[in-house]
């Protein structure tokens, strides 16, 4: 029988806004910080970092992206690169990739800074 994953809305939305709109904002802000819940870690991440695993769980759904943000005291910016042999690509911005991929972005972002007892 499949096991059922509750997710705690009112963490998301403390976290993300209610439509995961400070998503990126979120995303820039915490980027280096390590998620709290280890099982959550994706096995191929090179950390616990919340980029790190971001990188690690998007490319399951795009493989070989890369996800980079920047934070400015005027604006947050979020876009992805994708890895090409040993080479990144310049930068894409999310109207340009494909729509699953930033669709998802809010839900992973939230799963994975998750604190126990949030999921």
């Amino acid at each position: 029988m499949a096991r059922r994953t509750l997710i705690n809305v009112q963490f998301i939305s403390r976290s993300h806004a209610p439509r995961g709109n400070e998503t990126v904002h979120f995303i820039a802000k915490n980027q280096r910080k390590e998620i709290a819940i280890k099982k959550l870690a994706h096995p191929k991440a090179n950390s616990l970092a919340l980029l790190a695993q971001l990188d690690a769980w998007m490319g399951e759904i795009t493989p070989d992206v890369r996800v980079t943000s920047f934070l400015s005291d005027e604006f947050a910016r979020l876009s992805y690169k994708f890895e090409v042999g040993d080479e990144l690509t310049d930068e894409f911005k999310p109207t340009n990739v494909g729509f699953g991929l930033t669709y998802v972005l809010p839900v992973v972002t939230a799963v994975l800074f998750a604190s126990p007892g949030d999921l």
